[in-house]
């Protein structure tokens, strides 16, 4: 089954440009009104892309001193009347390849000429499927330059928790399918912004949450970097983290995974005043420190300093959602669709359309809890019911355990010989 891909062109609004001082009709000389930004072996564009049916590209020869004229490579196929605007292009091709997997080679299965009377080169590949995956850079035939690849796409598309669906179907809602009101990187930006209003409302939401256990101890030391959670290293990590919720510890040799507790600075730095204190690999206690120019994540540091290299921390923590900055970046919240109304709304407020902008952040942000008995939930307002059912499911109890007595906490937090009996003295 063939596949059709759309491949959005060069944004040229961007890009040099002049106008004709005189129509064009023959020849190899455009006279303009400044062309002292133009270079040669870049490619001329008469026209505005994506809205004139008849516009083309040729390349650029020369640029005589002056600045009042360019010299084609060939003669035009149109005629041009004057005051049409001409654009300077580094680009006049694109280059498509594909492969089968990502263990397959890539291969050139075509270079085609950009389809300037469009937004976007449109090409279909005969023999692609939905596991094809393509790839396409822009070619300079004159100087055999490229740019960079796009990102890397399955011939299926894009599934609904990509930007590139999430983008298109922006444009399709706002009806700014030429990017005249906000540019593509624009709406990415936006659509982060919108997972960060979404973070900061439900934090600790089940979709944020990862469980890591790939830090060890290291004899005598009590400082440890989060940045290498999830095999990251120092500086660079791999995920981008929120709040840490728990950390459990099991120093192998009891075989019994329990929590540390929680210090705060003050009650942390009280521990370890005394500089000539044991090391154990019974650990007890963490607290967490900020980050700095090693760590993006911060630190936890422990006490007492382990002995050994027997001991594993098991970390349970939040995430927060990366910068949405590439079609193929991928956002974790369970309702992705909400984004395209709050990039909608964004879209709106830009044109001064603010009621019907307040319609899309309602959509996005669901009803205040005044309305919510009689409102339809949308929008920020249903994640939160669904984090809240997914973290208490219906039909159970919300603890098993019921806190009884002083020592309560210290029997549960930092206890390593912590076994079924003890749980049901302390707790039942």
């Amino acid at each position: 089954m063939a596949r059709r891909l759309r491949i959005n062109n060069p944004n040229l609004a961007l890009s040099e440009k002049s106008y004709l001082t005189s129509a064009y009709s023959s020849g190899t000389t455009l006279n303009v009104v400044n062309s002292f930004a133009f270079a040669a072996d870049n490619f001329a564009v008469p026209g505005e892309p994506g809205k004139d049916e008849i516009i083309e590209s040729e390349r650029i020869s020369a640029v005589p001193s002056g600045g009042l004229t360019l010299t084609l490579a060939s003669a035009l196929d149109y005629d041009y009347p004057k005051d049409t605007v001409v654009y300077q292009s580094r680009y006049d091709q694109v280059q498509i390849e594909s492969r089968a997997s990502s263990s397959a080679s890539w291969a050139l299965i075509t270079t085609s000429s950009i389809q300037w009377d469009k937004l976007a080169t449109l090409y279909t590949d005969a023999n692609g499927i939905d596991t094809t995956q393509y790839r396409w850079r822009f070619y300079n035939s004159s100087t055999l330059t490229t740019s960079e690849y796009s990102p890397t796409l399955l011939g299926s598309g894009f599934t609904d928790d990509q930007a590139g669906y999430l983008l298109r179907e922006i444009r399709l809602l706002s009806g700014d399918l030429d990017g005249s009101v906000k540019k593509d990187r624009e709406i990415l930006r936006d659509i982060t912004r919108g997972l960060e209003i979404i973070y900061g409302r439900v934090p600790k939401a089940w979709w944020w949450r990862i469980e890591d256990s790939t830090i060890t101890t290291v004899a005598s030391t009590d400082k440890y970097n989060l940045d290498t959670l999830n095999s990251g290293t120092a500086g660079s990590p791999n995920i981008n983290l929120g709040t840490v919720d728990l950390i459990r510890y099991n120093n192998s040799t009891s075989n019994i995974i329990y929590p540390l507790e929680f210090k705060s600075n003050i009650e942390f730095y009280n521990l370890v005043k005394d500089n000539n204190a044991q090391t154990d690999d019974n650990v007890i206690s963490y607290t967490l420190l900020d980050p700095d120019s090693s760590s993006k994540n911060g630190y936890f540091r422990v006490f007492p300093k382990p002995k050994t290299t027997a001991g594993t921390f098991y970390i349970t923590a939040f995430t927060r959602q990366t910068t949405i900055d590439s079609v193929d970046d991928s956002v974790v919240i369970p309702l992705p669709s909400i984004l395209i109304d709050y990039g909608v709304a964004m879209i709106e407020r830009v044109r001064g359309n603010d009621s019907k902008a307040a319609y899309y952040e309602e959509l996005f942000f669901g009803p205040p809890p005044s309305k919510q008995d009689r409102q339809r939930l949308t929008g920020i307002s249903l994640l939160e019911q669904l984090n809240a059912r997914q973290r208490h499911p219906e039909g159970h109890p919300r603890s098993l355990m019921k806190y009884l007595g002083q020592k309560g906490a210290a029997r549960l937090f930092g206890n390593n010989r912590v076994n079924n009996d003890t749980v049901r003295e302390n707790y039942w």
